[in-house]
């Protein structure tokens, strides 16, 4: 483990600090923070945070690349994890921000930190897992061009 973390690339070093960082400041808040929450609203809150950390990453790798592909890729053939399940919790939180009787859930000081801890984690970890519609699988890939590549 500590082998995988030495190699990380600089910009995996910078999000995982930013995820340390963001979960320090959680905890260090967290008595401001609600002690009853909506799912639905834990729901929308967590698939906006993990959205946006997916477009910080990208909108970086963006910044970054000095090529410019201009190459037709045949449309998308992957979709990303992290930002699939973004959007499913979104959806799912407003189908229940609209429900009949709302589900409440209590919250502690230490529930808000692991929770965000989880999220950011779970955001790092599924970066880069994409889902190939052709082919039917789930695979790595860096690039985020929309296609697998075995390597």
């Amino acid at each position: 483990m500590l082998s995988r973390w030495m190699l990380a690339t600089r910009a995996e070093r910078r999000e995982v600090a930013a995820l340390l960082l963001v979960t320090v400041a959680v905890a260090f808040f967290s008595r401001s923070l609600p002690r009853r929450i909506a799912l639905a609203d834990v729901l929308l809150v967590g698939a906006v945070l993990l959205l946006l950390q997916g477009l910080v990453r990208d909108a970086a790798r963006l910044a970054r690349s000095r090529r410019t592909d201009a190459a037709a890729s045949g449309g998308v053939q992957c979709v990303c994890i992290e930002s699939t399940v973004g959007v499913g919790a979104i959806v799912a939180g407003t189908v229940l921000l609209f429900a009949w009787t709302p589900l409440v859930l209590s919250a502690s000081r230490v529930s808000w930190t692991v929770g965000v801890a989880a999220l950011g984690g779970f955001g790092f970890l599924t970066k880069d897992v994409v889902f190939d519609w052709k082919e039917r699988r789930f695979g790595r890939d860096r690039t985020h061009r929309g296609r697998l590549h075995d390597a």
